[in-house]
C-alpha cells in the first residue's frame, strides 16, 4: 500500500486501507489473492485522488483541467471550451441511464466497475456505454467536431 500511495495523500493511508477493507468485505469475492488486493487498494487511492481533485476544483472555481494549463494557445482553449459545451449538450440529450454510464466511463471507470457501481448487468452496462459513445460521436460530428 505504501508503494502505491502518492506522497500527497500519504497522510490518509490508514483511511484508504480501511476503505479498501470495507470494499473487500462488501464484495462477493470467492478468491482473494495479492493481485486482487492490489487492484482494490489502487481503486481506493484513485477514488481519494478524484474526490480531492473535485473538491479543489470546486473550491478554486476552476472549470476543469484546461483551467490549470494557462500556457496553452488561447484559440486552443476556446476550442476545448466549445467542445466541452457541445459534449454537455449531446450528453444531456441521452437517456439518464446511458448518460450516467457514459459520464462515468469518460471519468475512467471500466465496464465491470460501472456494472457493480450502478447495479446493472455487465453486458447491459457494456451496451449502454458503447451505444452511448456511438450516439455521442454522431452528435459531436453533427456539430462539427470530428476526431
Amino acid at each position: 500500500m505504501r508503494r502505491t500511495c502518492p506522497a500527497e495523500i500519504a497522510a490518509d493511508a490508514d483511511d484508504i486501507v480501511q476503505e479498501a477493507m470495507l470494499r473487500l468485505l462488501r464484495g462477493d469475492v470467492v478468491v482473494v489473492n495479492r493481485r486482487y488486493l492490489h487492484r482494490v487498494v489502487t481503486c481506493a487511492i484513485i477514488d481519494v485522488l478524484r474526490r480531492r481533485r473535485a473538491a479543489r476544483l470546486e473550491f478554486t472555481g476552476e472549470q476543469g483541467p484546461e483551467a490549470l494549463d494557462v500556457a496553452r494557445d488561447p484559440a486552443e482553449q476556446v476550442g476545448d471550451q466549445q467542445l466541452g459545451l457541445a459534449m454537455r449538450g449531446c450528453l444531456a440529450a441521452q437517456p439518464d441511464d446511458r448518460r450516467r454510464t457514459i459520464e462515468l466511463h469518460l471519468l475512467g471507470y471500466s465496464v465491470p466497475e460501472l456494472a457493480k457501481l450502478l447495479g446493472f448487468a455487465e453486458k447491459s452496462c457494456e451496451n449502454l456505454v458503447y451505444r452511448g459513445l456511438k450516439v455521442l460521436r454522431a452528435c459531436l460530428a453533427a456539430k462539427g467536431f470530428t476526431p
